[in-house]
C-alpha cells in the first residue's frame, strides 16, 4: 500500500502544472497558492530545494522555476537563481549541488533553467559542448560523465539529458 501524506509534492505539482499548461487549462488552478508553495522552496542562495530548509539543487530548481514560469510568476529573482546556477559550474559542466562533481543529469537541469527560464547564458559554451561530446561512448550512446563514457557505460537516460542540454545550449 502506498503511503499518502496529504502534503503537496514538488514533482507532482510541477508535472500537473506543466500538463495543464500544455493543454491551456491553467485557469483552473489557484495560482497564488501554488506560487506561495513553490516560492517557499527558494533558498537565500537563489536556488530551490525539494523541501523548505533543504539545500538547493539543480533538479529542484528546474522544477520550481519551470512551474513558476508556467504560472507567469518567474520574473522575480531570476538573476539570483542565475548566479546560483553559475556557482555550480566547474569549468566544463554543472554539478547538482555546490561541491559535487559535474554530471549530465545536473548539467541538463542547470542549462535548461539558465537558458530557458532565467534567459541567461552559459558563460563558456565551447567548454560545455566539448564536455557534452565527451559523453559519447564507443557503443554510440551517451553516458553520465566523460569518465563513464571512457568505460563505455551508455545509459538511455543520460542520452536524453545530454541531448536536451545540447538543445538548450543551441538556443542560447
Amino acid at each position: 500500500n502506498a503511503v499518502v501524506s496529504g502534503q503537496p509534492d514538488l514533482w507532482c505539482t510541477y508535472a500537473a502544472i506543466r500538463s495543464l499548461a500544455w493543454v491551456d487549462q491553467l485557469q483552473s488552478v489557484d495560482r497564488p497558492q501554488i506560487c506561495r508553495y513553490i516560492e517557499s522552496r527558494l533558498n537565500r542562495d537563489g536556488g530551490y530545494a525539494w523541501s523548505k530548509g533543504m539545500p538547493s539543487d539543480a533538479w529542484a530548481t528546474f522544477y520550481c522555476t519551470e512551474t513558476l514560469n508556467d504560472l507567469g510568476a518567474q520574473e522575480r529573482g531570476t538573476q539570483k537563481t542565475e548566479s546560483w546556477l553559475d556557482s555550480l559550474w566547474d569549468g566544463h559542466a554543472y554539478a547538482m549541488c555546490a561541491g559535487q562533481g559535474a554530471d549530465v543529469w545536473a548539467t541538463h537541469y542547470a542549462v535548461r533553467t539558465l537558458i530557458n527560464v532565467c534567459h541567461g547564458e552559459v558563460k563558456e559554451p565551447a567548454e560545455l559542448l566539448d564536455w557534452l561530446s565527451g559523453l559519447q561512448c564507443e557503443s554510440g550512446g551517451l553516458s553520465w560523465s566523460p569518465a563513464f563514457a571512457r568505460r563505455n557505460k551508455a545509459d538511455v537516460r543520460a542520452c536524453f539529458y545530454g541531448v536536451m542540454a545540447w538543445k538548450a545550449l543551441s538556443q542560447q
